[in-house]
């Protein structure tokens, strides 16, 4: 008979054993892992022969892993082993050879401790075998060791399922990257053809409408004989309309060179107050027209600017005519322009008491050809292409162009242009 002493030895060994096996479970990083150490580690700490992970099938057990070759996928009746009968009685059950119940499994095993726990819902049983009958104080081990396995397989389900889901994110995630990769590639393929085709029909256009102004100039300097008052005011409606053509075409040109990156650009110092009263003054005839009041307000000592004044006169022209244009008569338009200290730049601001801009236009109105009123009733003329040619304009002179406007009441563009924006000297090349 063994000592108390010894007894006391053997308890401590195995209260080790079972922390020693809790810690390495405890470390596993997903199921399949802990399923396998749960049957090394079990044996181990029961010197079982044999383990086996099994789950109820319709008509008995099946299982589902085995420290043994040849054993997984093996089907047991309810009846014929021990796990039937834990999973029946939801405790742990010990069979014994000379109990007189069989043990159906291809070795000649004395006794079966079957363990029932509970993994993320399903019923699953750890079953150990061996020749040597099992003790009651290693049945409490072993369901101390199964206790921890089910909140274990829970966190590890978790995770794997949370990973699952951000695995299927992450492949959505790189598909849609693909997918949008791919509708960009398309969309500047679209622009660069459009691009081209603009550029070639505006080439197109040049050629006969140059013949249009010239010898519409020449019937206006009355090269042919005199006209009679009907015939010049034909004739000056012919050249009004070709000069606007050719400004549309020339704005085409314009917007495609500059979205290849291909507008040549003059840098030079420009007087500003100069280059406004200019622009103030080739507007105001349309503007007298409709009965419209122009002013110009330039700050004192307003310090000279590095510009092209041939694209920034092309954008103030286009915010001046567009002043115009949606001001009813008897309505104001003007020029702003002062020194923003705080920005080492030129502040000029283009305003009008027209029809102003709904709010729900604003995000869209420096879009190439977005119109407010694009129906076929619109009241006012227009392509769509002036406003964002004056935003390339001026963000190609470094600069930012913002607006605020109100319905009814009118609308504010302000140019913000820096007095010598880093680079913009030397001269843009497709390269840049």
């Amino acid at each position: 008979m063994p000592s108390r002493g010894s007894l006391s030895s053997t308890k401590g060994t195995s209260v080790s054993a079972l922390g020693h096996a809790l810690g390495v479970l405890l470390r596993a990083e997903s199921r399949a892992e802990l399923q396998d150490r749960l049957l090394e580690h079990a044996g181990a700490l029961l010197h079982a022969e044999c383990a086996l992970l099994v789950a109820r099938e319709t008509k008995g057990v099946l299982v589902l892993a085995s420290s043994e070759h040849g054993l997984i996928g093996r089907k047991l009746a309810r009846d014929e082993d021990a796990s039937g009968l834990a999973l029946e009685a939801r405790k742990s059950v010990v069979w014994h050879k000379d109990g007189g119940r069989p043990l159906k499994l291809d070795r000649d095993f004395a006794s079966a401790l079957a363990l029932p726990f509970n993994a993320d819902g399903r019923a699953l049983v750890l079953s150990l075998y061996r020749r040597e009958a099992f003790q009651a104080d290693e049945q409490g081990l072993a369901e101390v060791l199964v206790e921890a396995i089910g909140p274990l397989w829970r966190r590890l389900a978790e995770e794997e399922a949370r990973q699952a889901q951000l695995e299927t994110q992450d492949a959505e995630l790189r598909r849609q990257s693909f997918m949008l990769s791919q509708l960009k590639e398309k969309l500047a393929e679209t622009d660069r053809l459009k691009a081209a085709f603009v550029a070639s029909i505006s080439h197109e256009l040049r050629t006969p409408l140059n013949v249009v102004l010239g010898f519409g100039s020449l019937l206006a300097d009355e090269a042919f004989g005199e006209l009679n008052p009907q015939q010049c005011e034909a004739c000056e409606k012919i050249m009004e309309s070709s000069e606007r053509l050719a400004g549309l075409i020339n704005d085409l040109l314009d917007i495609s060179s500059l979205q290849a990156r291909l507008l040549e650009m003059h840098f030079g110092r420009v007087d500003v107050p100069a280059l406004l009263q200019a622009a103030v003054e080739d507007i105001r005839p349309l503007a007298e027209r409709k009965q419209q009041e122009v002013s110009l307000e330039v700050s004192r000592g307003l310090p000279e600017l590095v510009a092209d004044p041939d694209r920034l006169w092309q954008a103030l022209k286009h915010l001046l005519d567009n002043a115009v244009k949606f001001t009813p008569p008897g309505g104001r338009i003007g020029v702003r322009a002062a020194y923003a200290k705080e920005s080492s730049a030129i502040a000029v601001e283009v305003w009008d008491t027209g029809i102003g801009i709904p709010e729900a236009a604003m995000h869209k109105l420096f879009e190439r050809f977005y119109q407010v009123d694009s129906s076929n009733t619109r009241l006012y003329g227009g392509t769509g292409i002036g406003l964002a040619l004056v935003k390339e304009l001026v963000e190609r002179h470094g600069g930012t162009v913002t607006v605020e406007s109100v319905v009814g009441r009118g609308s504010v563009f302000r140019l913000l242009l820096p007095l010598s924006p880093e680079g913009q000297i030397k001269q843009p090349s497709y390269r840049d």
